[in-house]
């Protein structure tokens, strides 16, 4: 099996609003992502996180999983607990995700109050 494309966004500064962390295009890469969100030591606790993903050239972004989605694991994602869209400051939270036939996905996030400090690490692979 072929070694994983990372991917990476340091130091993302979030606030109340959706705000994008990264944006990853999959053109090549299998539709399953990995990833390891960090909070930053002094951080508000996220109080929600996106992915969005696109289907085609000319297509929309789209939301695919959000919110309260990353509390129970399916078919589609594998969350570790706590998920990244309730992650305390200090700690770090994971997430397994098949994208299906996506050309390319989002990650965002937010929180209630303040700001939080993230990081994200990932990683794709070749189809």
């Amino acid at each position: 099996m072929p070694a994983p494309i990372p991917f990476q966004a340091i130091n993302v500064v979030v606030g109340t609003s959706l705000t994008k962390l990264l944006e990853l295009p999959l053109a090549g890469l299998d539709g399953n992502i990995s990833f390891e969100l960090f909070s930053a030591a002094g951080s508000a606790t996220t109080n929600n996180f996106s992915i969005l993903r696109r289907l085609h050239d000319s297509g929309r972004w789209l939301n695919y999983l959000s919110g309260s989605d990353f509390t129970t694991a399916t078919s589609k994602y594998t969350p570790s607990i706590p998920g990244p869209q309730a992650l305390p400051a200090g700690q770090s939270a994971w997430v397994d995700v098949d994208c299906g036939a996506a050309i390319g996905v989002q990650l965002w996030a937010s929180v209630a109050s303040g700001t939080a400090t993230l990081t994200v690490y990932g990683g794709a692979r070749l189809r």
